[in-house]
């Protein structure tokens, strides 16, 4: 840019030369007017004078302005040079477009940003589906057309959507109207923020759901009640303005121990989430219970501030089944008692029957005897099973420490002359030192039957067993394998059903597995197994340690429950 300034000599000159034509003009009309004298002279010299002061200042300061001029314009150049090496090397993207929407000059990072190989001739961005349609992408110019700011929808070259904040600048751009564009891309926090608005629906929805179907309160750290829904005041009997303020204590209903709820409150001040059922009183002093989840909501700083409480009115269902438990126990009481009354006639014919033997000496009559005398073996051995049955369902646990090296040793020395009789290789890998806190004779009744399992299904070849034994996360890991014949797909899912056999060979009483079950289900684990035909079985027990039986007890999560279907699932070969 160049700034054209007259020269100031040429003006010095002029303005003297004027000057001094006016100081003699002026003279020579005093002169013609006046006639010749003296003060015609002096002020003649006097303003000839000036007239040279007043054109060497001028002189001076056109001379001082040209040179001040010339310098704001290198350091205008300049600076332009930097404006123009700074917009194109920003990494703001920033181009220059006319109001018709075509692009005059694009910087390298907004080329970058539309996947440009080289300046484009015209970007046409389309307004965000919020917008109104009528809208152009200049629409939020403000009411001077002067500058703006907006969120605007772009496409980029390969078809990539992209959300641009403008700000926009009117500007003139090769002495032509145009606008000055800076975006900045918040693709990646639109689609966060569609991600939020989506959570925050779905949200919604599912709070309906839960205020339709559940029970929801919200507590403060101490308990007390800071919010309920409708369902919550419909269940127990109570307003909103009754509940709020006061504590869970108002559907106490005396049913669990203060021990339950101490164990409660310990597990949702260490940040846990508690599940359980609980029995309530509703205002009109009838009972309801509910399936309870006590939830710990933290707050910035990973610290519990509130309790949300989400509960399933579940009182149908409990009644059902504490009926089904009475019947159950009742019939537990009954076969139990049955069996007790029915050992004593049984060892009486068993104990005939041996007096017979020896006395009688026909063989057609002896046949017979030990017939008999084999079916008492098996009703008396029957009996067991059901005593073993009801023991187990119905006895206090026994807790204390158990040796699994030894109890393992113990349980195979009793089926040493089944092992021997069949010529059975048994592999030992025991990986378990320590003592595990269980209860010793669930333990080794669990392994007894097992063992007998596999040894009725043996391979008759090369028949061979591997008990293994290792550690495990809060409890031990057990295992049984065998080569025999395996168990078909068919019918895994009934293998721990009482009084099932599962292959036309068994002379068993069907309860072998059926017990298996049940001990690994009074003792908090869970079984899993793996077949496959014509290879054998694998029986896989977890077994919790007492005390952490314990806590998934009190925390009404019992572990083979839990997994039961996983138990009935996971029979594919692994």
């Amino acid at each position: 840019m160049k700034i054209d300034l007259p020269d100031p000599k040429k003006i010095v000159a002029v303005f003297a030369l004027l000057g001094l034509l006016w100081v003699y003009l002026s003279g020579e009309l005093l002169y013609r007017l006046a006639g010749p004298s003296d003060y015609l002279d002096v002020e003649m010299m006097k303003g000839f004078f000036f007239i040279i002061v007043t054109a060497a200042l001028l002189f001076f300061l056109l001379q001082r302005y040209q040179e001040k001029m010339e310098q704001s314009l290198g350091q205008w150049q300049k600076s332009e040079t930097n404006f123009r090496r700074l917009y194109e090397e920003s990494p703001q993207p920033m181009w220059i477009s006319n109001e018709e929407q075509k692009v005059l000059f694009m910087n390298q990072s907004a080329l970058q940003l539309f996947e440009f190989s080289a300046a484009p001739q015209e970007v046409l961005p389309e307004e965000i589906p919020a917008l109104d349609r009528q809208h152009t992408p200049w629409s939020f110019l403000g009411k001077e057309g002067d500058e703006g700011q907006g969120v605007r929808q772009f496409v980029s070259s390969s078809g990539k959507i992209l959300y641009l904040d403008l700000m926009v600048q009117s500007i003139e751009y090769q002495q032509k109207p145009a606008k000055l564009v800076m975006a900045s891309d918040v693709t990646r926090l639109v689609k966060v923020e569609k991600e939020r608005l989506r959570i925050n629906n779905e949200l919604i929805h599912y709070k309906k759901a839960l205020d339709r179907s559940a029970l929801l309160s919200v507590t403060d750290i101490d308990g007390i009640i800071l919010d309920v829904n409708s369902k919550f005041c419909e269940v127990s009997g109570y307003s909103r303005e009754e509940l709020l303020g006061n504590s869970h204590s108002m559907i106490k209903s005396g049913y669990h121990s203060d021990a339950f709820f101490r164990r409660l409150y310990k597990t949702v001040r260490s940040g846990e989430v508690w599940r359980g059922e609980v029995c309530n009183q509703a205002k009109d002093g009838s009972l309801f219970w509910v399936d309870l989840a006590v939830v710990p909501v933290q707050d910035e700083f990973n610290g519990v501030h509130r309790y949300m409480t989400i509960a399933y009115p579940v009182t149908d269902r409990k009644m059902a089944e504490l009926r089904s438990e009475k019947v159950h126990q009742e019939l537990m009481t009954f076969m139990y008692k049955a069996s007790h009354n029915l050992r004593g006639p049984v060892a009486t014919l068993s104990g005939l029957l041996n007096i017979a033997a020896i006395e009688v000496k026909e063989d057609f009559s002896l046949h017979y005897i030990r017939l008999l005398e084999e079916r008492t073996r098996h009703l008396e051995f029957v009996l067991n099973e059901l005593i073993a049955i009801t023991k187990i369902k119905q006895e206090d646990l026994s807790i204390g420490p158990v040796c699994m090296r030894s109890l393992v040793e113990q349980v195979c020395s009793a089926f040493e002359a089944d092992f021997h009789k069949y010529q059975l290789k048994v592999e030992n890998k025991i990986q378990l030192e320590e003592p595990f806190n269980s209860d010793e004779k669930l333990v080794r009744s669990l392994l007894f039957y097992l063992l007998d399992n596999s040894v009725k299904f043996r391979n008759n070849n090369e028949p061979k067993i591997t008990i293994e034994v290792k550690a495990q996360a809060q409890g031990i890991m057990l295992s049984v394998a065998d080569n025999g014949p395996g168990i078909s797909e068919s019918i895994r899912d009934r293998i721990y059903e009482m009084y099932f056999r599962g292959h036309e060979k068994s002379t068993g009483s069907g309860l072998g597995l059926y017990i298996v079950s049940s001990i690994v289900e009074r003792l908090g684990g869970y079984i899993n197994l793996k077949s496959q035909l014509g290879l054998g079985s694998t029986f896989i027990v977890y077994l919790p340690s007492a005390e952490h039986a314990e806590k998934q007890r009190n925390g009404n999560s019992s572990l083979f429950l839990k997994d039961r279907k996983a138990k009935r699932v996971k029979t594919d070969n692994e």
